[in-house]
């Protein structure tokens, strides 16, 4: 039984760690290459609403100017 623990270290010791990063490192270049860039997003971004900190706030929603939370908001 003690043999198959054995065996994971040296596996990973000769390179099958190795092969397994550089897989997924290939694979991420490739995703990435489809993804639209910071610029691209933030050109598309309009005025907006943190809603998770507006309902955290100290003294209720409405303590920082804020209308109260309704579900067209």
């Amino acid at each position: 039984m003690n043999k198959h623990f054995s065996l994971f270290p040296r596996l990973f010791h000769h390179g099958l760690l190795f092969l397994m990063m550089m897989c997924g490192l290939l694979m991420s270049a490739k995703v990435k290459a489809q993804l639209p860039t910071a610029q691209h997003i933030s050109g598309k971004m309009k005025i907006g609403l943190n809603l998770g900190n507006t309902l955290e706030a100290i003294g209720g929603e409405t303590a920082w100017g804020a209308a109260v939370t309704s579900q067209r908001l």
